[in-house]
């Protein structure tokens, strides 16, 4: 499908949980979504903010060697940028917080 990512970020724009829940007890740092590299980060991730959520769980894929993302900034990335320009999240780390328990 052509612009995906986009058009996951412009549904944010019509539908807009108040939560988010994201598994990320299993993820693929390459390849995904069904096959790849798979590692165990073992987190489970919540958030009413599906940009922060998704820079995160981009984070935590960015934490393995060999990812498919290294050395990409997530904030430059074609989903959370554009997310970001309707005004659907944060635009940097500082605007928003992880707690951790």
């Amino acid at each position: 499908m052509k612009h995906l990512q986009e058009k996951l970020a412009e549904l944010s724009l019509v539908v807009k949980p108040d939560l988010i829940i994201m598994d990320a007890r299993k993820v693929f740092v390459t390849g995904g979504p069904a096959k790849g590299t798979l590692r165990e980060p073992n987190l489970i991730l919540a958030s009413g903010d599906q940009v922060a959520i998704d820079v995160e769980g981009v984070k935590i894929l960015q934490s393995y060697l060999g990812n498919s993302l290294e050395g990409r900034n997530v904030w430059s990335l074609r989903q959370i940028k554009h997310s970001i320009e309707p005004g659907l999240g944060p635009c940097n780390d500082n605007e928003y917080e992880v707690r951790i328990s």
